[in-house]
């Protein structure tokens, strides 16, 4: 999907077609004006289709803008687009409660009407008399997978496991001990991973909690997904009782690993994991319910101390201004030792994007519904069997338990347990092999190395692709500034944009990023043409000229 900006003479004209008037008594704050393209599934939508903007107060659902798409004429791109006034809070002294936004409000949008209307997973945030370039995307349906009911478990008499990359502790030394205590015998770390469908192993519950969908359950779609405003948060749980891990060990590390889907924007993120502190059911958990009939502390588990433990197990900034590497780690070594000291306290982890005002950013992750197993959560245990006390009587033999050892077959086998059978295959496998870069070409006005509303794009400017010190492709911006490269194998590549004569890179002309499979990124180029000095004259020199006749 070619994603695009629109031009000042565009913009200008959708300006000129926007009405906005405020009521009679009470003067509301110039609206702020969004305007993008809109797809659902990556298709256009049909012209006409409603969008609908809207904020909260409190719980109450404040609609604050409508319109309805079309597609722009030649020579603009050929997308299903919006553009519309989202309108202030006109402060009505006789109102008490808002009808419009206030500044610094997370703005929501839907897409259609009915029953057929769906949440766009983009979000903005209010600021009176401002202009932004907002590219809306959705799923249709209620879930992202097509027949959720396919991932319903079915029950089967036996499923063995195997253990697979896991290295066991077998010694069975024999200590003779005298009338003191022989040193501690070495202990090397056993490790287990944990993850839906590998080795026999279903202890994974996963879900994701949407404030814009407060009644609406995600158990069974094939994502994850955080947001910075703190209204969309990840729910995950990994059974960690024996045999999985063994009882009595102790935890030397643990690693939560999430494997990385899309975000949008292109920005970084603040990501937190705490340990949850109440249960809550996969297929009923929501915003306001942890599960059916049974209400969480605060919506969205968002209450420290009863929802989900106040201090975080660890937090990280991912992903910064690069490209997004494609696992996430999450160190959550205290609360998994927590859970195996207290098993019937297991109630799984919460995942927090940090607040932001100025800027939302929805990053998605794999679920343990996804298709591809490899890009399942996964969940690292490192752990070890603690050394027995000396004891300073006898010549006793002391035989450490082993701990599971991975054989070519199972070496244990449950009865009963369930095996999901989906099929279902979310994404074809071919999006998931190769990746894509593209951006625009820009004529940065006020110099200051970011794409703002109303900067137009720059023909004839030539971005080169290089890989292994090699050029492999160009490309030659036209009048929209857009360049592509597509179908690009995992590996690093190097994007160089040709020097210009008289223009001078705000952005940087040179950049050397990964590209990950099923990924697509967007490196834009600002170019800014520095003022040409005026130049001085030389000071003349008057001299008095006198004439004598003779």
């Amino acid at each position: 999907m070619r994603k695009w900006r629109w031009g000042p003479a565009l913009v200008g004209a959708l300006a000129a077609l926007l009405v906005w008037a405020g009521p009679v008594l009470a003067v509301p704050p110039p609206p702020h004006t969004f305007y993008g393209s809109v797809k659902i599934d990556g298709a256009n939508v049909p012209n006409g289709t409603l969008i609908t903007a809207y904020v909260f107060d409190g719980a109450r659902i404040v609609v604050c803008g409508e319109t309805r798409t079309f597609t722009p004429a030649p020579p603009f791109p050929q997308e299903s687009s919006y553009a519309f006034n989202v309108n202030g809070d006109d402060n009505d002294p006789t109102l008490p409660e808002k009808d419009g936004a206030v500044d610094g409000d997370i703005v929501y949008f839907w897409i259609g009407e009915g029953a057929s209307r769906t949440l766009a997973f983009e979000t903005g945030v209010w600021h009176s008399n401002t202009t932004t370039n907002l590219n809306l995307t959705a799923t249709a349906g209620a879930t992202a997978t097509p027949t959720p009911t396919s991932l319903l478990p079915t029950a089967t008499p036996t499923s063995t496991f195997t253990q697979t990359a896991t290295p066991s502790i077998t010694p069975t030394p024999t200590l003779t001990q005298g009338p003191t205590a022989s040193p501690t015998p070495t202990v090397v770390p056993s490790v287990v991973t944990l993850r839906y469908g590998e080795a026999g192993y279903e202890g994974v519950d996963d879900t994701y909690l949407n404030l814009g969908l407060a009644t609406r359950n995600f158990g069974r779609e094939g994502q994850l997904i955080v947001k910075t405003v703190d209204n969309v948060t990840t729910l995950i749980r990994f059974d960690v009782a024996s045999p999985w891990v063994p009882a009595g060990v102790r935890v030397s590390s643990a690693t939560l690993k999430l494997y990385f889907s899309t975000r949008s924007p292109s920005a970084p993120i603040t990501l937190r994991v705490y340990r949850v502190l109440r249960p809550w059911v996969e297929t009923e958990a929501t915003w306001n319910l942890a599960s059916s009939g049974a209400p969480w502390g605060q919506a969205g588990c968002a209450l420290p101390g009863v929802d989900y433990n106040a201090a975080p197990d660890d937090e990280v900034i991912c992903y910064g201004d690069g490209a997004a590497p494609a696992e996430l780690t999450l160190d959550v070594t205290d609360s998994v030792q927590y859970w195996l000291d207290h098993p019937n306290e297991n109630f799984g982890l919460v995942v927090k994007a940090d607040l932001c005002r100025t800027l939302t950013a929805t990053y998605f992750f794999y679920s343990s519904q996804w298709s591809t197993l490899a890009l399942r959560p996964q969940l690292e245990v490192r752990h070890f069997v603690p050394p027995p006390s000396p004891t300073p009587t006898g010549t006793p033999t002391l035989t450490r338990t082993p701990t599971r050892t991975a054989t070519a077959t199972g070496t244990a086998t449950r009865t009963p347990t369930v095996t999901r059978t989906s099929t279902i295959t979310p994404t074809p496998s071919a999006t998931l092999t190769t990746g894509s870069l593209w951006g625009m070409v820009f004529f940065d006005l006020d110099a200051d190395g970011e794409l703002d509303a109303g900067e137009p794009p720059v023909a004839n400017v030539t971005i080169d692709l290089l890989r292994n010190g090699a050029l492999i492709d160009s490309q030659t911006t036209v009048g929209d500034g857009l360049y592509r490269f597509d179908s690009l194998e995992q590996d690093t590549y190097a994007l160089m944009q040709r020097e210009i004569p008289g223009y001078v890179s705000t952005t940087g002309a040179n950049w050397i990023l990964p590209v990950l499979a099923g990924q697509v990124e967007r490196v834009d180029f600002g170019l800014w043409l520095p003022p040409t000095p005026t130049p001085t004259l030389p000071r003349r020199l008057s001299l008095p000229l006198t004439l004598k006749q003779r």
